[in-house]
Formats: C-alpha cells, structure tokens, sequence
C-alpha cells in the first residue's frame, strides 16, 4: 500500500513494517480504489509528459513514506515511529 489513509487505519495496531514482498523492488505505486487498492507499474505507464518526464519510485519506498506520514497525522511520537520502523523488530529478534 502506497497511501498514508489506509495506514492512518491500520497503524494503532501496527507492530512492526516489513518490506520483504516481492513488489518492493519494482517501480509505481499503489493506489486505494473504493476498498482494495490498484497497481500501476512503470513499465504500463506512459511517464513522457508535455512538460517533464517522470520517475517512478520503488513501492516499498513509497510504502515507508505512506507508513511515516500516516505516523505523523496520528500524531505518534518519535519514540513510536522508531519502535514501527526499527526498535519492534530488534527487540523480536534479540538485537536490542
């Protein structure tokens, strides 16, 4: 998901984020659509505009800056960011 609204709906339960799916690598974005969400890669885009030519990101980028900004409407501190992004997971796996 590419999209800080669906994470603002999920991220109270949130643990820990995790960018190990297969799309991750891959260029576009996904976009919420009713209640399921859509793929557009970058290969099946047209990114020639008139006045620019556009980049797509990778998704699991995208995915971590929708995640932070759904943190940040919510209004988590910075202690909890921290702990969703990194601390979660090193304490799970004993690295912390």
């Amino acid at each position: 998901m590419t999209e800080a609204g669906a994470f603002e709906a999920i991220v109270e339960t949130l643990v820990l984020y995790s960018a190990d799916f297969p799309i991750s690598h891959m260029c576009g974005r996904c976009v919420a659509l009713g209640d399921s969400f859509h793929r557009f890669y970058a290969e099946d885009m047209r990114l020639d505009e008139r006045h620019t030519t556009l980049h797509p990101a990778l998704i699991g980028s995208e995915s971590l800056r929708s995640l932070k900004l759904a943190a940040w409407r919510l209004k988590l501190s910075d202690r909890q960011i921290e702990d969703t992004f990194f601390s979660n997971a090193a304490r799970l796996y004993g690295f912390a």
